[in-house]
């Protein structure tokens, strides 16, 4: 998976994995010699289903006291992290943005707005830059870059 763990629960909690993510986390655990009888009950599950998987997934992080966390944290969770990256000028801005919209797809965006599209989690300015359509990728590549660092410093401390 090679994703912090947080960001694993986060995506997990926003509905984004399915089966064969859990069984290569439990094996990524296991590679990295990690034991537990719970990993084995994962991998042993038949029939391979969510309802079966994810059941056992839960009781594992419970027993391992790590909190799944709500959907609204996961929400800031998986948030915090694309525009840190975004903001670490290490990479392309569009393309991780594109990510970070993957990785909130199922998060409902347009609850609890105010005026435009995800400015309740304080994505409507990042938005509408990665779909303007008026600029070149340069320029929004360091629109959504500028754009990054002001949401860091105005979001990411309350959350």
């Amino acid at each position: 998976m090679d994703i912090p763990e947080n960001l694993f629960l986060a995506k997990y909690s926003t509905g984004h994995f399915n089966v064969e993510d859990i069984i290569a986390y439990v094996n990524e655990k296991l590679a990295a010699g990690f034991y537990s009888d719970r990993y084995i009950d994962i991998l042993d599950a038949k029939p391979r289903v969510w309802d079966e998987v994810s059941k056992l997934f839960e009781i594992l992080m419970s027993e391992e006291n790590k909190d799944i966390p709500s959907e609204e944290k996961a929400v800031w969770t998986i948030l915090k992290y694309h525009i840190g990256l975004i903001a670490s000028d290490k990479l392309e801005p569009y393309s991780q943005f594109k990510k970070l919209l993957e990785d909130i797809q199922f998060y409902d965006c347009s609850k609890n707005i105010k005026q435009y599209y995800g400015d309740s989690i304080g994505i409507h300015y990042l938005y509408a830059m990665y779909h303007d359509d008026c600029a070149t990728k340069d320029e929004i590549n360091r629109m959504i870059f500028k754009e990054s660092r002001k949401w860091l410093d105005e979001y990411s401390a309350n959350h």
